[in-house]
């Protein structure tokens, strides 16, 4: 095991080529499925945890080895898979996505840091999407959650993913397949920038929000709105005594004040 933890094991080519490609299957077997936006915070501990615990262990197997060097032995050695996962990452994203089919920039492939420029540049985006569509047609890949802007006449292609949730759409007929009961797209990753608090318009499963809305449903219905104004007459026959027994409160202490 000292032989293996050694120095000289451990800077080598060989073992910084390994390192890559291990980053590079990690992308390919787990980052790519799923959402990991909400786990930021652990994958960044863990991180950290590999480089101070793989700094320990290096410390511990070569007592003559500094903390130092073995620190820096220990990132030299933990960079190559962080490198392998952002270039897999970044290859992935610009030449075998699925949403690539669609036209947009090629920059708005790689990341959101395209649509951030834009954003940042005069502060409306708006403006900025808008001259895209004119570009590319109704539907733009643009690196951001899917929106839906300035409806357009006579456009919008039958092959509409199921939940697209990296690009721009302009057309009316769209808005109804996006968003009608019936759509098969569901809330994005965007509906968790709230997170761990969950409102109703956050809410991303379908039945945990068909259940929450029935009961503002209810609220809003005639027969809410009749039961609503049978508690507030009820509230105004219980309240009316104490309401009758402060205006004559209010009538004595101000004749007794005026008298004085």
């Amino acid at each position: 095991v000292q032989d293996l933890f050694s120095p000289d094991n451990l800077d080598t080519r060989g073992a910084y080529g390994s390192a890559l490609l291990i980053g590079a299957a990690a992308h390919q077997v787990f980052f790519r499925f799923g959402e990991w936006d909400l786990y930021a915070a652990q994958l960044i501990f863990a991180f950290v945890f590999a480089n101070v615990g793989g700094t320990a262990a290096l410390v511990h197997e070569n007592p003559n080895l500094g903390t130092w060097a073995a620190f820096r032995l220990v990132s030299t050695l933990i960079t190559p898979p962080v490198v392998g996962i952002f270039s897999s990452m970044l290859i992935y994203r610009g030449f075998f996505h699925r949403l690539n089919r669609f036209p947009g920039p090629f920059l708005a492939r790689l990341s959101n840091f395209y649509v951030t420029s834009l954003s940042i540049s005069k502060f409306r985006l708006f403006e900025e999407v808008q001259q895209l569509h004119k570009q590319y047609g109704d539907i733009v890949r643009i690196g951001m959650l899917l929106t839906c802007i300035a409806p357009k006449k006579n456009s919008v292609s039958d092959s509409i993913m199921p939940g697209p949730s990296e690009i721009s759409i302009c057309s009316p007929e769209a808005l109804e397949r996006i968003h009608s009961n019936l759509s098969p797209c569901t809330k994005g990753p965007w509906y968790n920038v709230i997170y761990p608090v969950v409102s109703l318009q956050m809410v991303r499963d379908r039945k945990e929000h068909a259940r929450r809305r029935k009961i503002w449903d209810l609220g809003f219905s005639t027969k809410g709105w009749l039961l609503t104004n049978s508690h507030e007459c009820s509230l105004r026959l219980l309240t009316a005594p104490s309401a009758a027994r402060l205006r004559t409160t209010r009538v004595n202490l101000h004749r007794s004040t005026h008298g004085a």
